[in-house]
């Protein structure tokens, strides 16, 4: 659907981080990166990344800034004027050719990583942005992983895809639009439990609150114009 995770087999490396899933993921969102754009706002709501886009206009200094499953750098540029230096990162090698096409903002470097465990020293970096991403990784993973690479009183935010906030019979109408346009527009089967880790507000704010960080705001982003279109959270997080 958007950025990158599932069900964790044998444990193999330091968090027991399964490096064939993520393998795996990194060739699906290459093979499709071309395509990206068309169906994942097909999939979730037409407008709804340009409104979270506006929202991040409204942000002031970001100062050191790590951007996670950056993609096609649909979000890069203007997170970079936000910011004194960011590093956009994707596990994708693939979306990360696109978004070096896309991008000219000079303060940003380009790298492979994966977001659950990077090559990233502690405490590097003063925000933290991860949009539609979190549902497609182990998420403690993912949140330990920012919380080490923060500085502390570091801001993460985090965009948060959450199906669950509709009721029963606009989320399978949802459901079922986002597997028909990953069908059509992908032309590609998808590695087996892709995004199956999708978590509501009170969770993502549970998982929060647990791994070393304060919710200070949490907004609903949502595209009104399809009953069917799905919510996203734009939560802002800072390291205790």
């Amino acid at each position: 659907m958007t950025d990158r995770a599932v069900s964790v087999t044998p444990p193999n490396g330091p968090l027991g981080h399964d490096t064939r899933v993520t393998d795996e993921q990194a060739e699906f969102w290459s093979t499709v990166a071309n395509r990206y754009d068309r169906v994942v706002d097909l999939q979730i709501g037409g407008e709804t990344r340009s409104m979270v886009r506006e929202r991040v206009a409204r942000e002031g200094d970001l100062g050191r800034l790590v951007e996670f499953g950056c993609g096609t750098g649909f979000y890069t540029e203007l997170l970079a004027r936000r910011a004194d230096s960011l590093v956009a990162t994707d596990i994708s090698p693939g979306m990360l050719d696109v978004a070096k096409q896309r991008v000219n903002a000079p303060n940003v470097t380009f790298r492979a990583e994966d977001c659950q465990r990077t090559s990233l020293p502690d405490g590097a970096f003063d925000t933290a942005f991860v949009s539609l991403v979190l549902h497609f990784t182990v998420p403690d993973r993912t949140v330990a992983e920012m919380h080490r690479i923060l500085r502390p009183g570091g801001t993460l935010i985090v965009v948060n895809l959450d199906p669950q906030a509709l009721n029963c019979v606009t989320r399978v109408r949802s459901l079922t639009r986002i597997i028909y346009q990953g069908v059509v527009g992908y032309r590609i089967k998808p590695p087996k439990g892709l995004g199956r880790n999708v978590m509501t507000e009170a969770q993502l704010r549970q998982l929060l609150d647990g791994s070393g960080f304060r919710v200070d705001s949490a907004e609903t982003i949502r595209d009104s114009s399809r009953s069917s279109n799905i919510p996203v959270q734009y939560v802002r997080a800072a390291k205790m």
